[in-house]
């Protein structure tokens, strides 16, 4: 579809304006390239409908995709929340396990000085206790307050041991949710990244979808131009055809015909141009700006105008169905309907248009087929 809508809004056209000049059969064909590039306005247009829906489609996708990513942030929002209050109550209970420690060492301290000083007394602390007593009131007294705080000091220390086992039982046990929450924060970051690329590779589509689109816009605008040019250009050449008095025999002229202007061929008939799926039709002269363009022959001018990719045109038919073009000028200095002599100054050689280097883009037709310029031009 784009080497087709290219051929036509270029080179086709231009077959299209020397066959229209050059008789009733030639108009015809005109009249079908014009038909092609209206198939071609509606193909383009079919185009940007189907590729408007896909975009339709993958915005659809897209608002989908942006619901998942809003809802497992949340959710992972969530988890870090859940995350950081096992977290301080993982350093709550820590800072508690320290301080029963710190308790636990104290007493087991106490304890231990406790059962030096016994065993120091060959473990007759009681005795000694007893007989160092007058008082029995108060003897029974001590007895009584000395296994009491025996046995207190034991049953606290079996108490502190107890609850150290159930903060680390519990700590364990934060521990383990923890690495487990952790582990579900890590699936959701996966599962957010996937999503997120998921995203990311639909706006590429679309981005690349939406630059098609763009890209058919301008194509279908100059198709529409160049219909309107074409349908311009195959009402003049009617007009020009049936106006133009014969000039001298052309087809004589063969290997004789002067040279348009001064300058080397760099692309000459038939070679391929540089995107390889068209071929030169005429020949490429290297001309400095400036440089005066010359009729190769009498005959009468029937378009005179910018063209696309052409620049400024000048075509000049000579009678028996034989035209001469002369493309790429920088001004032009004769007008569609009067009439030149061989060798007359009728443009100022340029590189308007689509031209790979400034130059002089010449050609010859005969009955809207394009012939070897070479073989007509004289040789220097």
């Amino acid at each position: 579809m784009r080497k087709s809508g290219r051929r036509l809004s270029g080179l086709a056209l231009l077959t299209a304006l020397f066959t229209t000049a050059a008789a009733g059969e030639e108009l015809q064909q005109a009249t079908r390239s014009l038909e092609q590039v209206r198939e071609s306005i509606r193909a383009v247009r079919e185009e940007l409908k189907r590729e408007q829906g896909e975009v339709g489609l993958l915005r659809q996708e897209l608002e989908r995709l942006d619901a998942a990513i809003d809802q497992g942030r949340r959710r992972l929002r969530e988890l870090q929340t859940r995350i950081g209050q096992r977290q301080q109550a993982l350093e709550s209970l820590r800072a508690r396990e320290a301080e029963h420690r710190l308790r636990l060492r104290a007493f087991r301290q106490a304890l231990a000085a406790q059962l030096r000083a016994a065993y120091a007394l060959g473990g007759q602390d009681t005795l000694r206790l007893v007989l160092n007593q007058r008082d029995p009131a108060a003897l029974g007294r001590n007895l009584i307050y000395h296994e009491y705080l025996v046995r207190h000091r034991t049953e606290r220390t079996r108490a502190l041991l107890a609850e150290l086992e159930e903060l680390q039982q519990v700590e364990r046990a934060l521990q383990l949710e923890s690495e487990d929450l952790r582990r579900l924060e890590s699936e959701q970051q996966r599962q957010l990244e996937a999503i997120d690329k998921a995203r990311g590779a639909r706006k590429a589509i679309i981005a690349r979808l939406e630059q098609g689109l763009q890209d058919k816009g301008k194509r279908l605008a100059l198709l529409q131009r160049d219909e309107e040019r074409l349908n311009q250009l195959i009402g003049q050449l009617r007009q020009a055809a049936r106006g133009a008095p014969p000039a001298r025999p052309f087809g004589k002229l063969r290997g004789r015909l002067p040279w348009p202007a001064r300058g080397k061929v760099v692309r000459s008939f038939g070679s391929r141009r540089k995107d390889g799926t068209l071929r030169w039709q005429g020949m490429l002269i290297s001309v400095p700006p400036g440089e005066p363009v010359r009729a190769v022959a009498d005959g009468r001018v029937v378009f005179a105008d910018w063209f696309r990719n052409l620049g400024q045109l000048v075509i000049i038919d000579h009678g028996d169905g034989y035209m001469s073009l002369y493309g790429h000028n920088q001004a032009l200095f004769t007008r569609a309907g009067e009439r030149v002599k061989g060798g007359e100054v009728i443009a100022e050689s340029g590189d308007s248009g689509v031209s790979e280097t400034p130059g002089l883009y010449f050609e010859i037709r005969h009955k809207g087929r394009p012939a070897n310029p070479a073989r007509w031009l004289a040789r220097r």
